[in-house]
């Protein structure tokens, strides 16, 4: 058959089809992958090779087959670089198609093996979407095409990957990689340089909490595995993240990661507690002439040797991880920490190590002067913080890992035909049970009471109640019958409901919400960039200090300079001086000022997450913190958005009321604004018939034309109409006063240039607006109310919930030039807004404030995302901005207060007037219990109780709740 023969076959069966182009191919036997991150991350390396067109990676028969005319050696490279092995696989010719590379193992492969040598095969593409009046119904949410494979080539290539492959190439692409082994904010600095150095990268941002580094490249220059190697090289674990992967469900902030680090510390704390507290005893608690005051050696007395040889396992086995992160960020040109520490450790051992070497050279009495027990607890101690901190640490993201244990691992699939009343009994005996993951779009799975509900979908079968407050914050569970929409992860309590999957993996609610607040921790507020420009001279600066405070310490006790200073048993002015050089070295820690900032926004940002309030970054949070006047939409946002129409009056004479609706149905039906989908569906509900409108234009903020049978058809507002030429009479102007003055809005219809009539719509206030607009006034914050209805309706709207600021009939950039004016005059805004005619403002604005029932667009627009349609939610998310930022500049003051008490202290200034001062193992203690003070502090906002509504507002708000349920009753 040739080509147009079996097109002609597949759209004869109901299926759109075309011959897919036939592009080189080259297949690559892949060895070392285990799962579907694999085969992602396989897909990711070769596409981001030159010349690739698409990649289709088949893990069960181990093979990638890649569209394009990249070079062979690259790909076998790339997919060797990302930790697999790789070949061409043999009989790469094939001479009927002239493609490179031989059929995968795979799905469609075996029909190409199957195939005759000499047989001439063809790809055919076909749709999922149905040609029309095809009896086959559409199946909502699959890919676009699928390949039907005919042994022409191994796989057919996808279009759309082809043009997303291309998209990348042309304007560069993104890779998140997991990033392991940060302990302190000079290393995400050093990790963010690095990144920034390689050739192709556009910008590198690393959140040092999320362990996570976010950087945008061009492929042509660089592949993720290079970036992910040049991390390495920092002596730092990094991996690719696939695209395909939660980024909380695994990786570096997942819950098994963090619980394995702190394991890790506190088993390296507890090796080293084994060896330490035998030295501390021996230094501290007993006697000097406890082993009987004999020597081993001359100048070496035996309580010196054991200690030596208990303390040597501490330094060099333990602390030799310190060692090695040192010298691979002085090797980069960097310091942090690890610095810090491996120089103290190391100068008391050493210095420790020459007082013996030289009183047993010279055979005289010092070798009991050695100091090796302040090595070894200094090691210990900070074992322990980091062991403290990784446990405070696992507690930050509490709120982010119960977003990933909300979906149940497996779900009860239903076969075709076993819904209740469709062939089966009661649905129960024909479902099974399968993994999650298993599941695809169309999938009806059964979900029994008490069960959480694995995937987004539409309820076909069945009714309960679910509990979104989970995800959404909504403390009521919401009634769920035929038709409704439900959340993954949300709780369904009393009855059994069968849903049809509607998303899957990374297109569910709960995957996206995890993703927004995954990704806030990569953007910083600008409080952090103080601390930054801090810890990039801290250690340089640190180590300068140590050195000067042992030469001046030096200096005047050799000088005698000092007479009266009582020397506590230290008999050597050198001694002295090396104590408070080193205590300086090991007190002073960059980990506090770094983990100021990272902590309270992750804290932050999962409480808002648990209260239904996402922020999508910790520069949101700041912005929101310091917004000084906020303005509100109308519709949707002020009002509960449940429009209804109450009235349609005729002006045109011989058209009645039906053929007024009739018209503004037809008109309307195209619609997406909440207006015209109330005049669309009140036509519909009155038995009227809805024409689909013809040459449909709509102008937001004003109103549409379009042509309904033979009628050129106007509908909007006065000024819409007035551009047209149509304007009301006295009269009807008279009529549609009182009506706008009670609130309701009026929609103006006119057919071929006549005014025909109006429309009345009428919407009520939301219950919880008048206490929420009054919780803000209380918060010293400007209101305003920007709408595009008429004044009348605008202005009765104001008076209703006491705001005396308001603008009406204006345009979506006229909201947006609303807020610059505004901001212009030196306030902080917020817009606040749920449709498509609000992205304008909400991109405008300091802070844009979305409402869950909003637009997709808004949505995308907007900074912070209340999940459920309750305005409370903006309260809420001022308060806790306002909240976080607190506590982080708290978090500073606890940084900056341990480094400006502790460095005099350790510096011994307060010894020669008072006697005090801090010996070096106690001032690693001091610099480890530090960072744990800041993870604390930051831990505290897990308390955080949202503002309460002010008493006569939640009465008035009570009131409000218990009439609209008599009326639901």
């Amino acid at each position: 058959a040739d080509e147009a023969a079996l097109v002609a076959a597949v759209e004869g069966a109901g299926f759109r089809a075309r011959v897919a182009g036939g592009p080189p191919t080259t297949t690559l036997s892949v060895e070392g992958m285990m799962c579907s991150h694999c085969t992602g991350k396989v897909e990711q390396v070769l596409s981001a090779v030159a010349g690739v067109e698409g990649v289709v990676v088949d893990l069960k028969g181990s093979c990638a087959v890649v569209t394009g005319s990249a070079d062979e050696a690259a790909l076998v490279e790339a997919v060797v670089d990302a930790g697999f092995k790789a070949a061409l696989a043999s009989g790469a010719a094939d001479e009927a198609g002239g493609a490179r590379g031989g059929a995968p193992e795979g799905r469609g492969g075996a029909l190409a093996a199957e195939a005759p040598a000499s047989l001439e095969a063809v790809a055919v593409e076909i749709s999922a979407s149905p040609l029309p009046g095809s009896p086959i119904p559409p199946k909502a949410g699959k890919d676009s095409s699928a390949a039907l494979l005919l042994p022409r080539s191994a796989l057919a290539t996808s279009p759309a990957r082809s043009k997303q492959t291309k998209k990348a190439e042309e304007s560069g692409g993104s890779v998140m990689l997991g990033v392991g082994g940060m302990t302190c904010d000079s290393c995400r600095t050093g990790v963010e340089r690095c990144l920034a150095a390689q050739p192709g990268v556009t910008s590198a941002a690393v959140s040092l909490m999320g362990r996570r580094a976010l950087v945008s490249f061009d492929p042509s220059l660089v592949s993720p595995a290079k970036l992910a190697e040049a991390v390495q090289s920092l002596g730092f674990d990094a991996t690719v993240i696939d695209d395909g992967e939660s980024p909380l469900s695994a990786g570096p902030l997942s819950s098994s990661a963090l619980s394995r680090e702190a394991l890790s510390w506190r088993r390296q704390f507890l090796g080293s507690l084994v060896f330490s507290v035998p030295v501390f005893v021996i230094a501290m608690a007993l006697p000097v002439d406890t082993f009987g005051g004999g020597e081993a050696l001359p100048g070496l007395p035996w309580r010196t040797l054991l200690l030596w040889l208990l303390v040597t396992p501490v330094q060099f086995g333990f602390g030799c991880q310190f060692y090695r992160r040192a010298f691979r960020a002085l090797s980069h040109g960097s310091s942090n920490m690890d610095v810090l520490v491996a120089l103290g450790s190391s100068a008391a051992y050493g210095y420790s190590v020459v007082t013996v070497a030289v009183a047993v050279s010279y055979g005289e009495e010092g070798g009991g002067q050695a100091c090796f027990e302040t090595a070894s607890m200094l090691i210990t101690f900070i074992l322990l913080g980091k062991y403290l901190e990784a446990s405070a640490k696992r507690k930050t993201s509490e709120a982010l890992s119960k977003l990933v244990s909300l979906v149940p691992p497996t779900a009860l699939l239903c076969p075709p035909g076993s819904l209740p009343g469709a062939g089966g009994d009661d649905g129960d005996e024909a479902a099974r049970s399968v993994p999650v993951a298993d599941l695809r779009t169309g999938d009806v799975v059964q979900v029994p009471p008490g069960a959480q509900l694995p995937v987004d979908g539409e309820v076909v079968h069945g009714s309960s109640e679910v509990n979104e407050h989970m995800v959404t914050g909504e403390p009521v569970p919401v009634p769920k019958a035929e038709g409704a929409q439900v959340i993954g992860g949300t709780l369904n309590c009393s009855g059994a409901l069968w849903v049809r999957v509607g998303a899957v993996g990374n297109e569910t609610v709960l995957a996206k919400i995890m993703k927004v607040v995954s990704d806030a921790q990569m953007r910083r507020p600008d409080v952090q960039a103080f601390a930054d420009r801090i810890s990039s001279v801290f250690v340089p600066a640190v180590v300068a200090l140590a050195l000067l405070t042992w030469a001046s310490w030096a200096a005047l006790l050799s000088l005698e300079l000092l007479p009266d200073l009582s020397m506590h048993g230290w008999h050597r002015a050198s001694s002295l001086a090396f104590m408070f050089g080193c205590a300086v070295l090991v007190i002073a820690c960059p980990c506090a000022m770094g983990l100021a900032t990272p902590t309270a926004v992750m804290v932050g940002t999962g409480v808002g997450a648990e209260r239904g309030i996402l922020f999508k970054g910790g520069d949101v949070l700041e912005a929101a913190s310091r917004v000084t006047a906020v303005v509100f939409d109308k519709t949707g946002t002020l009002t509960s958005c449940k429009l209804r129409v109450v009235d349609a009056a005729p002006w045109l004479p011989g058209l009645t009321r039906a053929q007024l609706l009739e018209l503004a149905g037809s008109a309307e039906s195209a619609s997406e604004h909440p207006i015209g989908k109330a005049i669309a569906a009140h036509a519909r509900a009155q038995g009227l018939r809805v024409a689909a409108p013809e040459c449909y234009r709509a102008c937001a903020g004003y109103g549409l034309t379009c042509r309904v049978g033979a009628s050129e058809v106007l509908l909007g507002n006065r000024e819409w109409l007035g551009r047209h030429g149509v304007s009301l009479s006295a009269a009807q102007e008279a009529q549609v006063a009182p009506l706008e003055a009670e609130g309701k809005t009026i929609v103006l219809a006119a057919r071929d240039g006549q005014l025909a009539g109006a429309v009345t719509l009428a919407d009520t206030l939301k219950p919880e607006a008048a206490a929420v607009l009054s919780q803000l006034r209380e918060m010293g914050v400007q209101l305003w109310i920007c709408s595009g209805d008429n004044e009348r309706t605008v202005r009765h709207l104001a008076q209703q919930l006491g705001v005396a600021n308001f603008t009406a009939g204006v345009s979506p950039s006229g909201k947006a030039e609303k807020v610059a004016a505004l901001q212009a005059v030196g306030e902080v805004v917020a817009m606040v807004g749920d449709g498509i005619n609000d992205a304008p403002a909400l991109a405008q604005a300091d802070l844009g404030v979305a409402i869950g029932g909003g637009t997709d667009v808004a949505i995308e627009t907007a900074d912070v995302v209340l999940l459920n349609s309750d305005l409370g939610g903006v309260a809420v998310a001022l308060h806790l901005a306002r909240a976080v930022m607190r506590r982080i500049r708290l978090n500073f003051v606890w940084a900056f207060g341990y480094n400006i008490v502790g460095l005099p202290l350790a510096a011994g200034l307060f010894y020669p007037a008072y006697q005090i001062h801090l010996p070096p193992m106690f001032a690693g203690a001091a610099m480890a219990l530090s960072s744990v003070s800041v993870v604390c502090s930051s831990l505290l906002l897990r308390c955080y109780r949202p503002p309460k509504l002010p008493r006569h507002c939640a009465a008035q708000l009570d009131g409000a709740a218990s009439t609209r349920a008599s009326v639901e009753v």
